[in-house]
């Protein structure tokens, strides 16, 4: 039954063996196409194989069963994103934040579509809010530093973006941001050297 074929094929996407479990998964919808795990679920490996037109589709019928569905919410602000959409990014992101208001996750979201958008001033009014709740917060320390950066400081940025490396020293974010950072100010050693250092340190999640 769907609900069967959803946990073996969880159980063979936590062994890493992606094309079985989406073979599981799609079986499950098939046999429950109104079911939310089951389509959310469905959504996840479709965007993880680049199927990103499905993985919409998929989180979209989630969000007609439940339209408070806040993960599918927050999956589909991160395809737009990545797809260059920061509007449809952001206002998904906000239909989030607005089911969720507490959401940290919802809230960060928000800001990474706005920071796309270029709109610094709504960002930097939700990075304020961030950083009174989550002062040490490596992801909100990382888009405090993203926001300078936007602003041109690159000073302050650099030390916010530091700080949330030394609370995650795996944070990609943050070190891209010092990445970037550093090749505004024309350190190419020192960007290739942090970008070798992340792609050494988790090779598997930069595929």
């Amino acid at each position: 039954d769907a609900e069967t074929l959803l946990l073996k094929g969880q159980l063979l996407l936590a062994d890493g063996n992606r094309d079985a479990a989406f073979e599981r998964v799609t079986g499950a919808a098939e046999r429950a196409p109104n079911s939310v795990p089951v389509l959310f679920a469905l959504g996840k490996l479709q965007a993880s194989r680049g199927d990103l037109d499905a993985a919409r589709n998929s989180y979209n019928r989630v969000l007609q069963l439940n339209s408070r569905a806040v993960p599918a919410q927050l999956e589909l602000a991160r395809l737009y994103l990545a797809e260059g959409n920061a509007d449809n990014s952001a206002r998904a992101a906000n239909d989030a934040l607005s089911n969720e208001p507490a959401s940290l996750e919802a809230r960060s979201a928000l800001v990474r579509a706005l920071l796309a958008k270029g709109d610094v001033g709504e960002a930097s009014t939700h990075v304020r809010e961030m950083i009174k709740r989550y002062p040490n917060s490596a992801s909100v320390q990382s888009l405090h530093g993203l926001l300078l950066l936007a602003q041109g400081d690159f000073s302050k940025a650099r030390s916010a973006l530091e700080r949330a490396v030394t609370i995650d020293k795996n944070g990609i974010e943050a070190s891209s941001g010092l990445a970037a950072l550093d090749l505004a100010m024309r350190d190419f050693a020192s960007a290739k050297r942090r970008v070798r250092a992340l792609v050494d340190a988790s090779p598997k999640r930069l595929d």
